[in-house]
Parts: C-alpha cells; sequence; structure tokens
C-alpha cells in the first residue's frame, strides 16, 4: 500500500519527523532575537555618535549598507523586492575625519566576559586589512553589556593571539583602549584624557 506524499491542498506532506526537525529551537529563536535586539541598541548609540561628530565637524561616517541583489518584486508592494545577500558582509562603518584621513571600523557587541577574534567574518578581516594598509584609521568598537565600550586598533585585534596569548579578549586586556560613554554619546573619536582626535 502506497503512502500518499501529499496533503489534501497538494503540498508535499513529510513525515513526523523530517516535519519536526525543521522546526526551530524556540531556544535558538530567543537568542536570535535577543542578539538582533542587542545589535540594533548598539547601533542606536552609535548612529546618535556619528550624527553628533558630523554636526560638530569632526567627521563624516556612514553604516555600509549590505550588498544586495534583488530578485524579483515583492508581490503586491510596490516599490519592495525580493533580494539576496551576494556577499559576506563588508566593516560596518566607513567614512572620512577632518583632514581627509578614511576610516573604517567594525562594532561588536557582547553581553559574556570575553570577545572572540572570530567575531569578526573574512570578509571584514580583509576589509580592515586592506584598508589599514592605505593608511586609513581602522579600529573595532567594542560594547561589553552596554556597561563599557573600547576602540581597539585593527593591529591589536589583528595580532591578538601574540599579543593576549589567546584568541580572545577579556575587558582587563584592554583597559587602555577604553572610550567615554556619555549623554548617550560613545566618544570614540577623542583621547580620553585630552580633547583631541585619536
Amino acid at each position: 500500500m502506497s503512502i500518499d506524499k501529499y496533503n489534501a491542498k497538494h503540498y508535499p506532506d513529510p513525515t513526523a519527523h523530517a516535519a519536526l526537525t525543521k522546526i526551530k529551537s524556540p531556544k535558538r529563536v530567543a537568542q536570535g532575537r535577543k542578539a538582533k535586539a542587542t545589535g540594533s541598541a548598539f547601533e542606536t548609540y552609535i548612529d546618535a555618535t556619528l550624527e553628533y561628530y558630523k554636526r560638530i565637524g569632526i567627521a563624516d561616517i556612514q553604516k555600509t549598507p549590505e550588498p544586495m541583489k534583488p530578485l524579483r518584486s515583492a508581490p503586491g508592494q510596490p516599490g519592495k523586492f525580493i533580494a539576496v545577500f551576494i556577499k559576506q558582509a563588508q566593516a560596518d562603518y566607513k567614512g572620512i575625519l577632518m583632514g581627509g584621513k578614511s576610516v573604517m571600523f567594525e562594532a561588536k557587541h557582547t553581553n559574556t566576559e570575553t570577545m572572540p577574534y572570530g567575531r569578526l567574518s573574512t570578509e571584514q578581516i580583509n576589509n580592515l586589512r586592506s584598508y589599514d594598509k592605505f593608511g586609513a584609521v581602522c579600529f573595532i568598537l567594542v560594547s561589553f553589556n552596554f556597561k563599557n565600550f573600547y576602540r581597539i586598533p585593527w593591529v591589536n585585534w589583528r595580532d591578538m593571539k601574540e599579543l593576549y596569548g589567546r584568541k580572545h579578549l577579556k575587558e582587563s586586556d584592554i583597559q587602555e583602549f577604553r572610550v567615554k560613554f556619555e549623554s548617550g554619546i560613545i566618544n570614540f573619536l577623542y583621547k580620553s584624557n585630552k580633547n583631541e582626535l585619536k
């Protein structure tokens, strides 16, 4: 006796096991939502800081849009498209500092006590390496639990294993790179003890 592989609406009717394996773990879904929310909150602080820097005339830095390829128009939604990412993410932010120097940085948040090297993709590493080679100011802006913020120079991130003996950072490793957070602004372009650009 053959088993019908389609349901009454003529959609493929998987076995119970196949259907259950496609259900996302509620724990992973919750973790993904939390990570997205914290990343979005971190971006809000950075956006406020970038608006402030532009307003006072010391930098024009913008979020790097993710490269996408539109596949087709979204049905019934004029001006909207179904699209796919065409390559891995680039560094989060690019721009220019007063005086003409380019700047590129990646922003990473953690709710844990460590920040692993692996949080940067190969594409992001290659972008930072290239911009650094051409003389741009390159760094990783790190948030630990939204309490402390650090501007880690690209070379320190790149050489993490040699400098710190492991492929992750603890806050105790990077105290010299801590930046001030006041009135919703992460003041990552200024030296903490002097009113001058880094």
